[in-house]
């Protein structure tokens, strides 16, 4: 994120994020093109060689910072005398984590990337072709049609969410609780009726779910403003477990609801309905702890901004 002035940062956060959903529709089509067609073992060898490659494209062509670049850079010039330097002191691993874990900002950003990704995890990654082919009845091509919809309003979004969170600034995550609860609400009223839904009323509530995931990452963009750099990557990291802790905890709520109610049965539209329950407790758990971790850290803004001290930053265990 530091080769990108800080406004702009927004943007390519959403512009990778964009990119990297690529990897849906490659799951959703060519792979499973290949799964049909010449087998497991094609299809996986070629995908780990494909991940191989962009490996090795990163570790030649990528550098973590512009000064690790210009290091690099001037170390070639048999002329470079190298400038002697400190060492930075490193943060111990233990006072790392702990630093984290105390920080408000950081339990802000991982509520924030588990209320807006929970429902697409659970959706994409394990319970969408079930409940298209057994809850609703739809024939497993509408599985492809579904997540390449889903791809595309991903990548629709990127260009438009990036610019929404460099405007509103420390307000940002306002739009993400906001986003959060239209995705929330589509499923909700999507799960309504009694009997199931079409193809039509799933390919929209895909794209209101996809177009605002990505406010997920609208977290990280406070993390990078706001947090001391020594620690930004760890961080960061926190904050990305959110959504996938709670995919994987309602992911597997969602298997033992399912497996309660059809009692060794095939799968229902009643029992999805019954099972999608702990997805929308989970999702609303996190949706309280994301407007109350909201809360703590605009008081400690103020609290900071009326001691003359600035906006939020990690505080020193000796401070204290």
């Amino acid at each position: 994120p530091y080769w990108f002035p800080l406004k702009k940062t927004p943007l390519f956060t959403q512009m990778t994020a964009a990119l990297g959903q690529v990897g849906q529709f490659l799951s959703a089509v060519p792979f499973l093109a290949l799964l049909h067609g010449p087998g497991w073992n094609t299809a996986f060898l070629s995908l780990g060689a494909v991940g191989v490659l962009v490996a090795i494209a990163a570790g030649v062509a990528v550098a973590d910072s512009p000064e690790t670049w210009a290091a690099a850079k001037a170390a070639k010039d048999p002329d470079h005398v190298p400038e002697k330097k400190d060492p930075a002191e490193r943060i111990p691993l233990g006072r790392l984590l702990l630093m984290v874990l105390r920080e408000p900002l950081c339990w802000q950003g991982f509520l924030n990337h588990y209320s807006a990704m929970l429902l697409q995890i659970v959706f994409t990654l394990l319970w969408s072709a079930p409940l298209i082919t057994l809850g609703m009845g739809l024939p497993t091509s509408a599985i492809g049609m579904v997540l390449t919809v889903n791809v595309l309003a991903s990548i629709a979004a990127g260009p438009i969410l990036g610019p929404v969170s460099a405007r509103l600034g420390r307000n940002r995550v306002l739009a993400s609780i906001t986003f959060s609860g239209f995705i929330g609400l589509a499923w909700i009223i999507f799960f309504l009726p009694a009997e199931p839904r079409g193809i039509t009323a799933l390919i929209i509530v895909n794209i209101v779910m996809a177009f605002f995931t990505p406010s997920s990452n609208f977290g990280f963009d406070d993390i990078r403003e706001d947090l001391d750099r020594s620690i930004v990557a760890t961080a960061t990291g926190m904050a990305n477990m959110g959504g996938f802790l709670a995919g994987m905890f309602a992911a597997q709520a969602v298997g033992l609801l399912l497996d309660h109610s059809s009692n060794g049965q095939a799968y229902t539209w009643v029992d999805f309905r019954y099972a999608w329950w702990a997805v929308i407790v989970t999702w609303g758990i996190g949706m309280a702890g994301l407007i109350t971790s909201r809360i703590v850290v605009s008081r400690r803004r103020a609290a900071r901004s009326r001691s003359g001290r600035g906006g939020v930053r990690v505080v020193d265990s000796s401070e204290e």
